[in-house]
Order: structure tokens, then C-alpha cells, then sequence
């Protein structure tokens, strides 16, 4: 009697160990396969916040306005963007994308075949053209401004406005240079280009508004205009001292 008793009791411990290793096993399978997926998701949550460095003095604002939008304060990056296939292009849309990239090398800002070549953008050439503002270094302030003109000239729709309100929210450079440190103050001969170096700073927000502003003095949409004006009075609100002006000076001209 006391042996069988005893095998049972035997029996019972090895089923509970087997249980437990089971478990361990299980509860090993589900972390590892789990933690990949958290990692990516976290990755995606860094990746989709834009922050803002504090602007200068000379840019006009207050270091403790740089949470006012919601931004926290941090170095300037890349914009990023959710990763897009390239966009096919026509014959006729290659040619137009290849005269921008000899105008960026030539570097000449007054090219004729800006107003000659590059109007009546297709839906395809546009979709290029926002690839190419991503792909371009914030530094290259003129190149980007250039792009938010030949896109905001061309504006037909609502549907297109996030990406100019994108640039608008876009934070401050700081110096042609390197947009994420402040550039010593200028001397001698540098003073008299400091504020021809401003506006470049600021070349794609304001090309951006002022584009916006001819769209509403000239367009003939109500719905673009209005969703136009909305535009500038919230760019009117920036943190950013240059943008804040540049639309409150539009709004004036407007009569608002």
C-alpha cells in the first residue's frame, strides 16, 4: 500500500514539473516574439514627432515660447517622411525634373526657364518634387524655397495644402552653415549680409506663405482661398519670430 501511494505521489510531482517547464517555455516564446514588434513600434513613435530648437535673439523668440506649439526643444533633423516608392515620370515630366536639377547647379535663382519650363506641373512631377524637398539637406535653404514656389504657384487644391503647412511647422535653421548651431556673430564685412542671411533662413516659409497670398489675391477656388487664409493666420501664431511676422504683414496686405 505505502509503494503505490508512494509511485503517485511520484507520478504527480513529474506532471507538475512537466507543467511548469511548459510554462516557462510559453512565457519565453511570447517575450521574444513580442519584443521586436515594441521596439519597432517604439522606433515609429520617435520618428513621428518633430522638435524644435530654440530660435535666436536675432530671429526674434523668446526661448520660453518654444513649447508653444507644442514642440519640444531639440536639434534640428531631416524632415521624416513615411518611406514613398519613387514616382514614374513621363518623358516630358523627366525633362522638367532634370532642367530644376541643372537650375539648383547652376545655382542660379533667376533662370528664365523657372517661368518658361516649369509651370502646369503634373500630379506625377509634383509628387517628385515633395520627394526632392525631403531628399534635400535643410541647409539648402534656396533649393528648398525654390520647390515651395514652383509648388505653391502651381496649387490647385485643399488635398495639397498638409504639405506646405508641413513646411511652415518645420523648425527654425539656425545657420546656413549647419541648421542646428547658431552662428557666431557676424563681423566686418559680414554685418551687411546678416539680414539678406535672415530671409534665407527662412526662404521655404516664406516662398510657402507669400505663394499662398498670390493664390488667394488671384485664384479663383473659394474653398483653396479660404483654407488658404486659414493657413496664414495659423502660421500667424508661430513661435517662430520670422514666420509670425511674414504672416501678420501678408494678413495686413490682405485686409485682416
Amino acid at each position: 500500500m505505502n509503494k503505490t501511494s508512494s509511485g503517485k505521489s511520484t507520478a504527480w510531482i513529474l506532471v507538475l514539473l512537466a507543467l511548469v517547464a511548459l510554462l516557462c517555455i510559453v512565457t519565453l516564446w511570447l517575450k521574444f516574439n513580442s519584443a521586436p514588434k515594441l521596439e519597432s513600434e517604439a522606433k515609429s513613435a520617435d520618428q513621428g514627432v518633430q522638435v524644435s530648437p530654440k530660435e535666436t535673439r536675432a530671429q526674434g523668440l523668446n526661448p520660453a515660447d518654444s513649447t508653444k506649439s507644442g514642440h519640444l526643444v531639440s536639434q534640428v533633423s531631416a524632415q521624416v517622411e513615411p518611406s514613398a516608392a519613387p514616382v514614374v515620370l513621363t518623358p516630358e515630366d523627366q525633362k522638367k525634373f532634370s532642367i530644376l536639377k541643372e537650375i539648383f547647379a547652376s545655382k542660379n535663382d533667376n533662370d528664365p526657364r523657372l517661368d518658361s519650363e516649369l509651370r502646369h506641373l503634373s500630379p506625377d512631377l509634383k509628387a517628385a518634387f515633395k520627394q526632392e524637398y525631403q531628399k534635400i539637406p535643410v541647409e539648402k535653404r534656396n533649393e528648398r524655397g525654390t520647390l515651395a514656389f514652383l509648388l505653391g504657384r502651381d496649387l490647385k487644391s485643399v488635398d495639397e495644402l498638409p504639405f506646405f503647412k508641413s513646411i511652415l511647422n518645420e523648425p527654425p535653421c539656425l545657420s546656413l552653415s549647419n541648421c542646428n548651431q547658431v552662428a557666431a556673430p557676424p563681423t566686418g564685412e559680414q554685418e551687411h549680409l546678416e539680414s539678406m542671411n535672415q530671409t534665407t533662413l527662412f526662404y521655404p516659409q516664406i516662398m510657402t506663405l507669400r505663394m499662398a497670398e498670390r493664390q488667394i489675391q488671384e485664384g479663383t477656388d473659394a474653398e483653396l482661398k479660404e483654407a488658404l487664409l486659414q493657413m496664414i493666420k495659423e502660421a500667424s501664431q508661430s513661435s517662430v519670430g520670422r514666420v509670425s511676422q511674414e504672416a501678420h504683414a501678408i494678413l495686413t496686405r490682405l485686409g485682416q
